[in-house]
This record gives structure tokens, C-alpha cells and sequence, in this order.
């Protein structure tokens, strides 16, 4: 197994449900504030179709076992697209067969005995997904959210 910190693979969790949240009509990608994002210019992409900026709001939660605090993610849309058109074959395949899947599953599991992340998918798919998180933006959460 690759060498993914805790905190890598906790938010790539979290990143994957969201994913998987949008895929399967739950969520959606937020609309940005255009001044909030710069370098956008307003004009149509080489599709031709209007493409305004948008992100997608994670929640990850705080795991103390693993010292990691709670906290929000935003990936943006065309950093995700991007990072998709990257990918290989397989790769993709792989994120497919995971976001298509009926029911999310977690990519990774906390085994507090050994105080270390256990897989739950197959490693394309956890790397792929460790590699969409690091991705994100981190906003911090209040104080008085992210403590105990």
C-alpha cells in the first residue's frame, strides 16, 4: 500500500461520498460567486457552452483517534475535470465503477488497534481519490465546531 497519511485518506472518504453524492442526484456543485474566483472571465469555453465556476462543499468530520480535526473542503469543477482528463483508462474505469456502485462504501476504515487506516476498496481507486483530495481547498471550521 502507498504511503497515504491518515488525514489523506480520512478526506478522500469524505471526498468520494460527496462524488458519489452528486453522481446519484444528492448534491450538487455550488454555483461560485463570480468575484469570489479569480481569473474568470465570463466567456464561453472552446465547447462552446457558458461554464461558470462552481465547487462542491465537503464536510470532514473530526476522527480524535487519528488527531484529525473537523474541517470543510471545496473542490472545485474545473480542477476536478482536469484532474479527470489526466487520468488513465484504468484509472477512470476504476472512479466510474466506484461512483456507479448502488450504495457508497467507505475507501477506508479507522482499525483502532493497530491505530492505522485499513483499505476497503482497491488501492486504484483509493489513489485516485487521495489524488482528487489533494485537490481541495481547506477552510477551517469555528473554534467552537472543531474542538472538544
Amino acid at each position: 500500500m502507498p504511503e497515504w497519511s491518515p488525514l489523506e485518506l480520512w478526506r478522500a472518504n469524505w471526498v468520494a461520498l460527496a462524488l458519489w453524492r452528486v453522481v446519484h442526484g444528492e448534491a450538487n456543485w455550488v454555483v461560485a460567486e463570480l468575484q469570489g474566483r479569480l481569473g474568470w472571465g465570463g466567456g464561453r469555453a472552446l465547447s462552446g457552452r457558458s461554464e461558470v465556476p462552481a465547487f462542491l462543499p465537503i464536510h470532514v468530520p473530526a476522527l480524535w483517534e487519528a488527531d484529525i480535526r473537523a474541517h470543510d473542503l471545496r473542490l472545485w469543477r474545473d480542477g476536478y475535470r482536469a484532474y479527470l482528463r489526466g487520468l488513465s483508462p484504468g484509472e477512470r474505469m476504476a472512479l466510474e465503477a466506484y461512483l456507479g456502485r448502488g450504495r457508497p462504501s467507505r475507501l477506508a476504515y479507522w482499525h483502532a488497534p493497530s491505530r492505522a487506516f485499513r483499505l476497503n476498496m482497491p488501492e486504484d481507486v483509493v489513489a485516485v481519490s487521495v489524488g482528487i483530495a489533494r485537490l481541495c481547498e481547506v477552510l477551517p471550521i469555528d473554534k467552537a465546531q472543531g474542538s472538544p
